[in-house]
């Protein structure tokens, strides 16, 4: 779970795929993480789901889209900062420090 594309202290998909890929610039809101607590893991969960090509145009045009779960392919449970998976970072300190 890369921070590179999202301010310090948000967590989200900060742009479209599309946006990503420099097809469309449509900006997301994104949900911002509670505060960092020195040694504590800030979780974060991110899922991927198949689309169709209709779900995708509409997305990268601002629609909102309906997610089904039953397309849900992946799900990975992480620390946003420290960027480790929850199984291997569970019941360790997060490395991390910041504000």
């Amino acid at each position: 779970m890369s921070n590179r594309m999202r301010p310090k202290g948000q967590i989200g998909r900060p742009r479209s795929a599309g946006y990503a890929t420099g097809r469309s610039k449509v900006p997301r809101d994104m949900a911002k993480l509670p505060a960092k607590m020195a040694g504590e893991h800030r979780w974060a969960a991110i899922a991927q789901h198949s689309v169709t090509d209709d779900q995708a145009r509409a997305f990268a045009q601002g629609s909102a889209i309906a997610l089904d779960g039953s397309k849900m392919f992946e799900m990975v449970i992480g620390c946003a900062d420290c960027e480790q998976d929850y199984v291997t970072a569970f019941g360790t300190p997060c490395k991390v420090e910041g504000t």
